[in-house]
């Protein structure tokens, strides 16, 4: 038997934008970043694209020293906060036995007192209802910005030489512009004819079992909401 635990966060899926070609400053994927450098965004312009984990934490990290930072959002998230009641989210709300609809209705009752309406703070509503994506984790994204230290925006629809344009027809200059745009699902130790996962689809019995290949199994290509364990 073959166990497949390559992962599906290394192999990073950059966005097709007009412009990318001619823009003068950095463009990097989140999974460049490494935040190594404590000078890397000082005084810089900076875009981020995503309303992931990832797109969260770097603005954050950025608004602390960029001259600017921009949060463009391709669609509308719940930003849900790491601690309620002094207690990890997760404990509260992933007990076992508790059934899934009572536990969705319990996060929105908790969203809502703890940190309210998402297009309150700017950001997009999102498309969906809690618990129904993967959560987007961040005690500090809220507070940078209600003071005003990140600035939210809409998707990027292009990009100039010294400059981003976005789907409201808002422009600002730019000298950093980094991809939170996920990754591909990707298999390139196996024959694509066997096995591939194209546009990230690949159907699996419990995210493990192939349907079609009795003797391969695959580790860790499942999103849970908690702790892998």
């Amino acid at each position: 038997a073959l166990m497949v635990a390559n992962g599906h966060h290394w192999d990073a899926r950059l966005p097709s934008l007009e412009g990318m070609d001619e823009f003068a400053g950095l463009q990097l994927h989140a999974h460049e970043y490494t935040g190594e450098d404590p000078n890397f965004f000082r005084d810089k312009r900076v875009v981020i694209l995503g309303m992931g984990n990832s797109a969260m934490d770097i603005a954050v990290e950025s608004s602390f020293s960029a001259a600017a930072t921009y949060l463009a959002a391709r669609r509308g998230a719940w930003v849900i906060p790491k601690y309620v009641f002094g207690r990890p989210l997760d404990q509260i709300s992933t007990r076992a036995g508790v059934p899934f609809k009572l536990r969705q209705r319990f996060m929105e009752t908790v969203l809502r007192a703890a940190v309210g309406d998402m297009q309150r703070y700017g950001l997009p509503k999102p498309d969906h209802r809690p618990l129904e994506a993967h959560p987007t984790v961040s005690d500090d994204l809220l507070s940078r910005v209600a003071h005003g230290e990140i600035t939210p925006k809409p998707n990027i629809a292009r990009l100039t030489e010294r400059t981003v344009v976005f789907a409201d027809g808002s422009e600002v200059e730019a000298d950093v512009v980094i991809y939170c745009t996920g990754y591909k699902v990707t298999f390139p130790f196996l024959d694509p004819e066997l096995i591939a996962a194209p546009d990230n689809d690949l159907p699996l019995f419990r995210r493990v079992f192939h349907p079609d290949v009795a003797n391969v199994f695959f580790i860790g290509l499942l999103q849970p909401l908690g702790a892998i364990m």
